[in-house]
């Protein structure tokens, strides 16, 4: 196999020529139409699991009883979703209010 060098978007090898895939380009409005469900979506699930969390960790409980599962893997995994879920919370917020933030802090600095 030959030597690889990038030039540009392409990687060019002494053999072949192979391009890179390009990434799809989203309009403007697509992207607001996803953000509009997923940002919210992301927190109704975070608060709905956490409502329901005695619940579901008790289900996940029996279910790692009754298959003999020791180190409760299911127990494991609820408790990652529900932190998954409130850390993108917690992303989504903090992005909005950063630039706010970082600019009040500058401008008492002047």
């Amino acid at each position: 196999m030959g030597a690889l060098t990038s030039v540009g978007r392409r990687l060019v090898c002494d053999d072949a020529d192979v391009s890179l895939p390009r990434t799809p380009q989203t309009s403007r409005a697509a992207t607001i139409r996803r953000r509009v469900v997923s940002i919210p979506g992301q927190a109704v699930a975070a608060v709905a699991l956490t409502l329901l969390l005695p619940v579901v960790l008790v289900l996940a409980l029996l279910v790692d009883l009754v298959f003999l599962r020791v180190r409760l893997g299911t127990v494991r995994l609820v408790l990652l979703v529900v932190a998954y879920l409130w850390i993108g919370v917690a992303a989504q917020n903090s992005s909005r209010m950063a630039p706010k933030f970082w600019s009040s802090r500058a401008r008492k600095a002047r």
